[in-house]
């Protein structure tokens, strides 16, 4: 029996079915059964927790690589726009939406893009949770008087910009590293910042050729 009860308890099998075991040796096989799916059940969440822990340290990782940024002197960007109220946690969704609307017009119009997407953020006070954005492409010609869309000036001069390549995922970081760089070289932001989406996620053969440019008008 000593031997029973030891090798039960190193299966790990609670106390209190050992017992059972003791007193009805009969549902040894049952029991056994119910705890090997406790096991299994285990080890099932263990491995997620094990992938999820796994996750954060590789995100951890690539936020210890800021984004390199740099002063250059840019041209300023007239793109026909769309604008949308949003929030960080469905910016993507919203998106796309007005990609689509935008697309739609300038195709409707017989307009061409002449440069990448672009999409600013014209609110002085940033809240992530209520935004307002300017999606928009940029154009050449003269839209219709008809046209919902509007005619938007990104700004050009001094700027500091940062690249991110990779996911879209790593753009609320890249913001970060460029306005602690801003913050850090002592220059002021002076005009509306915004994203150059150079290489998108439609031309990029895959997610880690994304190429973004952030842009924050500094003096």
């Amino acid at each position: 029996m000593a031997n029973q009860i030891r090798e039960l308890r190193e299966v790990d099998l609670p106390l209190d079915e050992v017992k059972q075991v003791l007193t009805d040796p009969v549902s040894l096989d049952e029991l056994l059964d119910r705890h090997e799916a406790r096991l299994i059940e285990r080890l099932t969440e263990s491995e997620q927790t094990l992938a999820l822990l796994r996750q954060m340290r590789e995100k951890k990782e690539e936020k210890l690589v800021p984004v390199s940024v740099e002063v250059r002197e840019l041209p300023v960007l007239r793109a026909a726009c769309v604008e949308i109220h949003s929030a960080l946690d469905r910016i993507g969704p919203d998106c796309q939406k007005a990609f689509g609307r935008l697309m739609g017009e300038l195709g409707a119009a017989g307009l061409t893009p002449s440069g990448p997407c672009v999409m600013g953020y014209p609110d002085e006070d940033f809240d992530p949770e209520s935004f307002l954005a300017l999606v928009g492409i940029q154009v050449d010609g003269d839209l219709p008087a008809q046209s919902f869309l509007k005619v938007a000036e990104f700004p050009g001069g001094k700027a500091a910009v940062g690249t991110l390549v990779g996911p879209y995922e790593g753009l609320t970081q890249a913001w970060q590293d460029v306005h602690t760089w801003v913050s850090e070289q002592g220059l002021k932001t002076s005009g509306m910042p915004y994203e150059i989406y150079r290489v998108d996620h439609l031309t990029a053969p895959l997610p880690a050729e994304i190429e973004t440019d952030i842009v924050v008008p500094v003096s």
